[in-house]
């Protein structure tokens, strides 16, 4: 399953590289672009599991892209419980509470979040605007 995704050099690269202290942004905004590419394929809902659209499609939460973008074995570490947050949390430069506040989000609602709830969800966390021109713009 995980080896038809198309994983990036660049993108692993930059989740792989943390910032001294403080969040990393390049990180946060290299998740949203790949889930704005494909929105399908969020669920955050759960770390692996179908998506909320198309069930018979694979799709991941915030936590479980970010590791998967990586180069974590996403489905190995959620066999193993609450590893993919604590991954996620150390990759994007998160608090523990900044990263519970974002992965536990928009998780038991009758209507799953959209990529602009998430967007806004980031921006209110971390105080980084991810307006959809600014994300065009920081790739160029």
């Amino acid at each position: 399953m995980l080896g038809q995704l198309h994983r990036p050099a660049a993108v692993a690269a930059l989740l792989n590289h943390r910032p001294d202290g403080g969040v990393n942004e390049a990180g946060l905004r290299a998740v949203v672009a790949q889930i704005e590419l494909d929105p399908t394929a969020w669920n955050q809902e759960v770390y692996i599991g179908s998506s909320q659209q198309d069930p018979r499609r694979v799709a991941y939460c915030f936590a479980a892209w970010t590791c998967l973008l990586a180069g974590y074995d996403v489905e190995g570490e959620a066999q193993r419980g609450y590893t993919i947050p604590r991954i996620a949390e150390g990759l994007l430069g998160l608090t523990r509470r900044e990263a519970n506040q974002l992965f536990f989000w928009g998780t038991g609602v009758d209507e799953p979040p959209t990529v602009e709830q998430l967007k806004t969800r980031l921006t209110e966390i971390t105080g980084i605007s991810f307006a959809t021109r600014e994300l065009a713009t920081a790739g160029a």
